[in-house]
């Protein structure tokens, strides 16, 4: 059974006047209002809070912006870094390849080309000589910064010939007397000079001119003080008429390391060095090889 909420009204002419609301309605509106109430209440207490949101999403909004720019910086930057990386590393194979071709003929000139690893065999490993099969080329494309190694490689082979061959000067100086014939400074007479001499300062650092091992160190009949390195390939060195010997025999040596000070010890008539040249046993003018030089193991200049 509906039921209702009956209200009289009386106006000033003394009439009465009925209203009647069923109550489902008024329970309905009651809610409504309620609800209404609620919501106003959490619109006022969340007010701050969406400001707050608002706030943040605007500075969210700036650093993403912020950090889009930087990034595309960061990319240009990132793409003028590679362009640069790849002009230096094509300058430094250039120049890597015109080194590597001034050292291999210097490995020629001197004969040791036949000791570096052959470049080309065939399937049973026999060496392929020009002309014996048609020439053919081809391949996959390979960058050139992928043959880079392959050229360091090639250029430390040739170095690894070269650092066991007597190469540049024992000592500072000038050379006062050459290879070969000439007059001797004691007696007068024609004689044969095995090797050169530098003359310096007493006292002045001898290098060895190549890796190797010391065969003799001590005195030795007109030499003086005298040290013997035996090196690569046949190749041996003397230095004679030191002040002072500072390796023994059996030691082994590099390239650049002092084996002792220059002197005036032996058949000499002032301080110089007597530096010899030798392979397998026959002398060779050393001035060949002091015209060489290897700045830091692999600039090779004549």
């Amino acid at each position: 059974m509906k039921r209702y909420l009956h209200l009289i009204i009386l106006s000033d002419e003394k009439q009465t006047r009925r209203i009647s609301i069923p109550v489902s309605l008024l329970r309905l509106m009651g809610i409504m209002g309620l609800l209404w109430f609620v919501l106003g209440l959490v619109g006022l207490f969340s007010v701050p809070e969406i400001r707050k949101l608002r706030e943040k999403r605007l500075a969210l909004e700036t650093k993403i912006r912020d950090l889009e720019k930087e990034n595309r910086i960061l990319e240009t930057k990132i793409a003028a870094l590679k362009k640069e990386k790849q002009e230096l590393l094509a300058g430094a194979v250039g120049e890597l390849k015109a080194r590597s071709k001034v050292i291999e003929k210097l490995v020629s000139d001197l004969g040791l080309k036949r000791y570096l690893p052959e470049a080309r065999k065939n399937y049973r490993g026999g060496p392929l000589r020009p002309g014996k099969l048609p020439e053919g080329e081809g391949g996959i494309y390979v960058p050139l910064s992928e043959n880079y190694q392959d050229l360091i490689t090639t250029v430390d082979a040739y170095l690894g010939v070269l650092s066991r061959v007597p190469i540049g000067r024992p000592c500072p100086g000038y050379i006062s007397s050459g290879f070969g014939r000439r007059r001797d400074p004691f007696t007068g007479k024609p004689a044969f000079h095995t090797g050169i001499d530098l003359v310096s300062y007493p006292g002045t650092p001898v290098r060895s001119t190549a890796d190797g091992k010391v065969v003799y160190a001590g005195r030795h009949s007109g030499y003086g003080k005298v040290v013997v390195i035996r090196h690569g390939y046949g190749y041996s060195t003397l230095y004679g008429h030191l002040q002072k010997i500072t390796v023994r025999a059996g030691q082994k040596v590099k390239r650049g390391q002092i084996i002792g000070y220059l002197g005036n010890t032996g058949r000499s008539t002032g301080p110089h060095l007597h530096y010899e040249v030798r392979r397998y046993g026959r002398y060779l003018n050393p001035y060949r090889y002091i015209r060489i030089r290897l700045s830091r193991g692999e600039k090779v200049s004549k």
